[in-house]
């Protein structure tokens, strides 16, 4: 589940005007983009996902068990442990003469049915796993979903990374226009 960032930045004519300057605009770019990435991530996970212990509790709001969502957003800016972050988090960054990309988010499985929605299947796999969450934290929740009849759970859409790179654009724009100063005041001292 990935979100894709896109901003479009002329940089043609600077270019070709200063042959330092596609590389000095490259590299910042390139820091915009990943300081986005990090504002992202750290809204995410403080503003969209509840990191609270149980786990259970319905709201409109992603919970998080094992943090594992939550360090790929991060990148590895971990909450709860383990080093799962960088390598399920995306991120890359594509540059052209024209603008710049980035593409932002998470291949953990779970990650898109916790930002869309959907039907989870119910298995004997996953029953047991229910059986055994009740067993080591007695909520009666985890008791519930091990013995249902039901096929499948309906889970409902918890959105956290749209939400997040709508509430960060601010924050992001932010970033694009300091990195452009410093690019601006390192060619002003390269004269």
């Amino acid at each position: 589940m990935t979100a894709e960032l896109k901003y479009n930045v002329d940089i043609s004519g600077a270019s070709k005007k200063y042959d330092r300057l596609g590389r000095l605009s490259t590299k910042y770019l390139k820091l915009a983009m990943n300081d986005a990435f990090f504002e992202i991530g750290q809204t995410a996970a403080s503003d969209h996902i509840d990191l609270g212990p149980d786990g259970l509790t319905q709201t409109d709001k992603l919970t998080s068990r094992s943090g594992r969502l939550v360090r790929s957003l991060v990148n590895g800016f971990n909450f709860s442990g383990g080093a799962g972050g960088e390598k399920e988090g995306v991120r890359r960054i594509r540059i052209t003469k024209d603008e710049v990309r980035g593409e932002y988010g998470s291949k953990a499985p779970h990650a898109a049915i916790h930002e869309y929605g959907g039907e989870i299947p119910v298995t004997a796999k996953s029953r047991a796993f229910f059986m055994y969450q009740y067993l080591d934290t007695g909520i009666e929740a985890w008791l519930n979903m091990s013995l249902t009849k039901k096929g499948h759970f309906d889970m409902p859409a918890r959105p956290y990374l749209e939400p997040a790179l709508k509430s960060a654009e601010e924050a992001i724009y932010a970033h694009f226009q300091a990195r452009a100063d410093e690019l601006a005041a390192e060619i002003n001292n390269a004269r």
